[in-house]
């Protein structure tokens, strides 16, 4: 949960951010913005880090969705629950008292219409009797005929078809691939980015339900010891041959076949104890204990796929897509309304401007082997298919985006009254206090409340809340032994499973909150906060609302980690504390546990001690562990102290 002040801005509106959409103003569809019912007015605003490439195919970093999410758009999307479906007041203002609580529609917006075509493909996609009967394999897709770039050309359902080729060119091995081959599962996909890779490559369970499935299929199978050996290159025979990195598996080495029936490595066997006992002799040394986690990888003997073997191609007569899947999903409902999983999974196909795209395309560096492309990283390579377009960029200093007059959502009614906001800019501020004095002087729109102005502003009425995980802080731990061996720091002690449980239970999460973030941010004990849902469609009907956090398991999995105990009537105790409900024990929760914290801590000085070698310490030394920060800032420092 985060909060930031709007000032009253010359316009007499407050301009409110939010998670979902920016208000700005409606137009006839035509490429000419009409005049909008409410007032309009540019947004002020800033960024502790500037965005360095927005290219959907291959951006890393969360902050370069900054520019992304306003220069594209999506086929479908979601929108506010509206009592009586009245979205609009009299006066065209959104009917935000109207909002039902925990509900949503799922709405075209790009696309004007999805069709299950399972039964309906062509025979070469494999697709069974049983697939056709199911359905949920194949959809057609088809697009609004008014799509255009910020320059006015057409966009077509073969701009769809080049994009993901692109996308998945092995030629280039994009970043983002694996959100169509692995994710989305599209037929033939993975083999068309993969082919004429050398080497082994996936994993096992991706392909197979079991190693033995993979054998009878003729695979070669091997393991990778990915956290088995904390650099696994640091074991030698005793000709100094060092440990192969993959290990074939042979099966007459592990359990018997029948033992594979489904699940992973590690669960059926193929673990620690199986590779010891396999290449001890030779690489791994008497009496050290070794983790147990693995992956499973199969040789890829792949070879030149065509893309007309790869399930997603255009109909140009119709302006449609079609995507042909491995995986079925319910993306319509029985009631035959979009169902949330449209939006979510089918939300949209990655979409490059062709002509700009080819101009964008590098070749390999010296000593490389990929070719690259620096499309969207700058003002001259970037193209909008949004509500908005870029207009300026400076690196590390500032950039603008102003409407795109040509976004066909201007003349639909879902988006009347949504975009007021007639400009956007924004400017690299790093300090909090510098952009909190920018806000005072009326140069920026927002700014988020820090320690030095949260106990004056946090009850101020225009103060805004805005729940999410984006501003999640963890504190993650290096842990490659390897790496931080060569480090100089001595600081093999992270790689110590125990060390690290004990950093957990010993941050005081409601100290630190009250001292980095008072009043703004709550208490999280795990990866996926409060807004993860299990059930999205019957969440608003569900006891715990469908989110994760509230469901029985995830509160006994949260209060497993932290130490707390589950007795044989099912009450829980920890420390003091006992007798307790698994509804009483989760309030108290906080994940703070000095004893525990410090019996893990003494558990891993004893591993630390017991081989320094192998954790390359040096007792005579100081342990340093370095702190981390996207920018140097007071904020950070104040969090590292």
């Amino acid at each position: 949960m985060t909060k930031r002040l709007t000032k009253l801005i010359a316009l007499a509106l407050v301009f409110v951010m939010c998670a979902a959409v920016l208000t700005a103003c409606p137009g006839n569809g035509s490429g000419v913005v009409t005049p909008a019912t409410f007032k309009q007015a540019e947004y002020n605003t800033t960024t502790v880090v500037m965005p360095s490439n927005w290219n959907e195919l291959t951006y890393t970093d969360g902050n370069d969705t900054q520019i992304l999410g306003y220069i594209g758009s999506s086929f479908f999307d979601y929108d506010y629950k509206f009592e009586n479906d009245k979205k609009y007041n009299e006066d065209g203002s959104i009917n935000v008292e109207g909002i039902v609580p925990g509900a949503y529609t799922t709405n075209f917006s790009a696309a004007t219409k999805l069709e299950d075509v399972t039964s309906t493909v062509d025979a070469k996609w494999g697709y069974t009797d049983e697939h056709k009967a199911s359905g949920g394999y194949a959809w057609k897709i088809t697009l609004r005929d008014d799509l255009k770039w910020h320059d006015g050309t057409p966009i077509t359902a073969e701009d769809f078809e080049y994009s993901m080729q692109q996308t998945l060119d092995p030629e280039f091995m994009n970043y983002r691939a694996n959100t169509y081959y692995d994710t989305l599962m599209i037929k033939n996909a993975k083999n068309y980015f993969y082919q004429n890779q050398a080497g082994v490559y996936e994993t096992l369970a991706s392909m197979y339900d079991s190693i033995a499935a993979a054998q009878a299929a003729g695979e070669k199978v091997f393991v990778k010891p990915t956290n088995l050996f904390s650099g696994i290159e640091t074991f030698v025979d005793e000709a100094g041959n060092p440990m192969p990195e993959w290990i074939p598996v042979d099966a007459t080495l592990y359990a018997d076949p029948a033992d594979w029936a489904a699940g992973t490595a590690a669960q059926n066997g193929l673990d620690g104890a199986w590779i010891v006992a396999t290449y001890g002799a030779a690489y791994l040394e008497p009496g050290k204990s070794y983790e147990t986690s693995v992956a499973v990888y199969v040789e890829n003997q792949i070879r030149h796929v065509e893309w007309s073997e790869v399930g997603m191609y255009a109909i140009p007569e119709e302006n449609a897509i079609v995507v042909c899947l491995d995986k079925s999903y319910a993306l319509i409902q029985e009631d035959g309304n979009l169902s949330y999983q449209a939006a979510y999974y089918m939300a949209g196909l990655p979409l490059v401007k062709r002509d700009l795209y080819e101009a964008c395309k590098q070749e390999p560096a010296e000593g490389a082997t990929l070719k690259t492309s620096n499309y969207n990283s700058s003002l001259e390579t970037t193209a909008s298919w949004g509500p908005y377009m870029l207009v300026e960029f400076e690196a590390g200093s500032h950039y603008r985006l102003e409407k795109n007059l040509n976004w066909y959502g201007w003349g639909m009614e879902q988006y009347k009254n949504q975009y007021n906001v007639t400009a956007i800019n924004t400017r690299k501020v790093e300090e909090a206090t510098t952009q909190w004095m920018g806000f005072l002087a009326g140069n920026y729109d927002d700014s988020s409340l820090d320690t030095f102005n949260i106990d004056e502003y946090l009850d101020s009425k225009y103060v805004k809340f805005s729940p999410g995980d984006g501003g999640m802080y963890a504190v993650q731990l290096y842990s490659n032994l390897p790496v931080l061996k060569a480090s100089g720091n001595n600081n093999g002690i992270l790689a110590i499973d125990e060390f690290r449980q004990a950093i957990n239970l010993a941050l005081d999460r409601s100290d630190v909150i009250e001292k980095v973030w008072p009043g703004t941010a709550a208490p999280l004990f795990g990866l996926l906060s409060p807004q993860y849902y299990y059930d999205i469609e019957n969440s608003p009907y569900l006891e715990d609302g469908g989110n994760y956090r509230n469901n029985p398991v995830a509160m006994k999995g949260v209060l497993r980690a932290y130490g707390y105990v589950e007795a044989a009537d099912g009450t829980w105790s920890i420390n003091n504390l006992s007798g307790l409900s698994l509804e009483d024990a989760y309030s108290t929760l906080t994940g703070y546990n000095p004893e525990l914290a410090k019996e893990k801590f003494a558990e891993a000085v004893e591993k630390l001690l017991a081989d320094t070698e192998y954790y390359g310490y040096d007792p005579s030394k100081k342990v340093t562990i370095i702190f981390g920060a996207s920018a140097d800032t007071d904020k950070q420092r104040f969090r590292a102290n």
